[in-house]
């Protein structure tokens, strides 16, 4: 693979969440990563991101029970709240971060905005 990634999608955890929202973004934007997608468990809560010279600027978001639309991907739409509803892989006892990143990463590859071949 050669040059940055097109997107990069953080799963914020309450150790990391201020990081991940300053230090890294800046990073991200300075090795020219066009798109940024922020997830908030906590907040359940989703942010997509587009670059505009050396930052982001929010390009979508939503929390709780409603949408959202990537912008720049056309037909990818997330029903947020539903990414951390239980499901068979994951009992309703099981971690709620470990939830939302295995549903957000089958979501966005069933949608096919990220991937042609993976194990979702």
């Amino acid at each position: 693979m050669e040059g940055p990634p097109t997107l990069v999608v953080e799963i914020l955890s309450p150790s990391t969440r201020d990081r991940d929202q300053t230090l890294k973004a800046r990073r991200y934007a300075e090795l020219g990563i066009p798109h940024y997608c922020i997830v908030d468990p906590d907040a359940v809560r989703i942010a997509f991101y587009s670059a505009e010279g050396p930052s982001y600027v929010v390009a979508a978001d939503a929390e709780g029970d409603t949408t959202v639309e990537a912008p720049d991907w056309l037909g990818l739409t997330i029903a947020v709240g539903e990414l951390w509803k239980p499901s068979p892989l994951f009992p309703p006892d099981s971690n709620p971060r470990a939830r939302s990143s295995r549903n957000i990463a089958k979501e966005l590859c069933q949608n096919g905005a990220l991937c042609q071949e993976c194990p979702h």
